[in-house]
């Protein structure tokens, strides 16, 4: 939803990298706020986004002679382009977020989007892209919430999303571990991670939401190096990289906090004392791939 204030009555300074990352001293104390990214993060295609596309696609009911392989190719490409034209889904240039996913679909298969089959493929695959048929929660993601949750940790979702978003967490059921203003979606605040102002907005939200608010005591996760971990220290936040890929936790040589399942905060923060901390020696650093590349 989009709040009453969103106009930001004062930038916010960015401070450099080098004197964002903080020393470190485990366990650190607990946070106040514990803001997650999605897609990536707590959420995964159950089969690749492609996969699904043309599942759907090739259907009895559509029947679309476009083979797999094409999907894969062309998807990123009509992706790509439409956020260069539209970026954030559209916000400001067409009425509503759907019309971008189905000026997406129209390219994709090079159809009419004025066309009635047309626009049943874009309900569908819409639709169908809310659900649990379409996503699978990671394993380490309800304990971990629930503990955070038992912890009195006030939970937050920062996501470069359109207001779908709503469907997916009731439907994977993980809206009730986050209020509804303590969602933040690029399609409501106009700005988009990495941006600064995106952060700038939640920092600037919750300072009047929260008479306790502490920045040094916030911290945000997500799989995604440049989005989420650059992204939110630039503005002060406290970051953790989430490297699915990686065999443990690790400290690289800047102080940064890469952890590879979400069970690992409970030790990070001392909410779990049953847990053992293992740092390995640095890795490189990728950043995660994005929504149509995960295929």
């Amino acid at each position: 939803m989009i709040r009453p204030h969103t106009i930001l009555r004062s930038k916010l300074p960015t401070v450099p990298i080098s004197t964002c990352i903080k020393s470190l001293s485990l366990p650190f104390p607990r946070p106040q706020f514990m803001s997650f990214d999605l897609f990536g993060t707590l959420y995964t295609p159950k089969d690749s986004v492609a996969h699904q596309y043309h599942k759907i696609s090739s259907s009895p009911e559509f029947n679309i002679k476009k083979s797999l392989q094409s999907i894969k190719e062309e998807f990123p490409q009509v992706y790509n382009q439409l956020i260069l034209e539209l970026p954030n889904w559209g916000k400001g240039k067409l009425t509503e977020c759907d019309e971008w996913w189905c000026e997406l679909i129209a390219r994709l298969y090079k159809l009419d989007n004025t066309d009635i089959k047309t626009k049943n493929l874009c309900e569908k695959l819409i639709k169908h892209f809310t659900t649990e048929k379409a996503y699978t929660i990671y394993d380490d993601v309800i304990p971990t919430l629930e503990l955070l949750k038992r912890s009195n940790v006030e939970l937050l979702v920062l996501s470069n999303s359109d207001v779908r978003i709503y469907d997916v967490l009731n439907n994977l059921g993980l809206s009730r571990f986050f209020k509804p203003d303590n969602i933040y979606l690029s399609y409501d605040i106009g700005y988009m991670k990495p941006d600064e102002m995106f952060y700038q907005y939640v920092i600037e939200d919750l300072q009047q939401r929260f008479d306790h608010f502490d920045l040094k005591r916030s911290w945000h996760i997500g799989d995604s190096y440049s989005q989420d971990f650059l992204g939110c220290i630039k503005t002060g936040w406290n970051g953790i990289l989430l490297d699915r890929s990686i065999r443990d936790m690790q400290m690289q040589c800047d102080n940064k906090i890469m952890i590879n399942k979400l069970s690992q905060l409970s030790t990070l923060f001392d909410l779990n004392s049953k847990n053992d901390v293992i740092f390995e020696k640095p890795v490189e650093v990728r950043d995660s791939p994005s929504y149509y590349e995960a295929q």
